[in-house]
């Protein structure tokens, strides 16, 4: 059964988004779509499932939409002054959302307590990547924390950023501990030909490793 905050105590199960058909115009186009409400953190877990192609049983759907319906907390007091906790034992790990080709409002919610640390991936931010036809927009990042030991562009939206993000802040924490070209930006690490409009950056931004390119909005435009 599910518990608290949409998650499951057995393995990696979550409470599906509510699939809505007859509420949001996503697009614009005067007709109603197909979107997801997310409401808790374990929701926002089945959706990056759903994108990522990880859910068992599950048509993985990289152009799915989503709509936050009230704000999201995954972990608590991540952050200490700004900086990670020394205590990150019992956080739960995000894996980023990968290659999103859809539309993500987050209505003017926010999302706390990421916690993004890994050797294994090269992008990170609650999108890991976006292509050229998403949206991302109207989300607040708080009390967040991203680093990748091998990875080289982290944001605190997006690593790497071919669509549009648009009102959206961070004030989680994005760094890197790649001694290599990398990117950071509390935005956004790498904007790849895609547009951001309307966003800002109140965290902090970790350069702290020789070839690290950093920026509060975006590393590398």
């Amino acid at each position: 059964s599910i518990g608290e905050n949409g998650f499951c105590a057995c393995n990696n199960v979550y409470q599906p988004a509510e699939l809505t058909t007859d509420k949001y115009d996503i697009d614009g186009d005067d007709s109603k779509d197909a979107v997801y409400e997310i409401s808790n953190a374990g929701q926002l877990y089945w959706f990056a499932g759903l994108v990522n192609g990880t859910l068992p049983g599950v048509e993985k759907n990289i152009s799915a939409s989503a709509v936050l319906t009230a704000d999201i907390v995954v972990n608590k007091n991540v952050l200490n002054d700004g900086d990670l906790t020394k205590d990150v034992d019992g956080l739960r790990d995000w894996t980023p959302i990968q290659q999103y080709g859809g539309t993500f409002d987050g209505a003017q919610h926010t999302i706390s307590g990421i916690y993004c640390v890994s050797d294994t991936i090269d992008e990170a931010g609650i999108f890991q990547n976006t292509i050229d036809n998403a949206i991302v927009e109207n989300i607040g990042v708080l009390d967040s924390y991203y680093c990748l030991k091998k990875g080289y562009n982290v944001g605190g939206i997006v690593g790497f950023n071919s669509g549009i993000i648009r009102n959206c802040y961070n004030e989680g924490m994005v760094s890197s501990l790649y001694n290599n070209d990398n990117y950071l930006g509390g935005i956004c690490g790498m904007n790849g030909g895609g547009t951001i409009t309307g966003c800002y950056n109140k965290g902090k931004v970790a350069n702290s490793v020789w070839g690290t390119r950093a920026g509060g909005i975006c590393g590398r435009s």
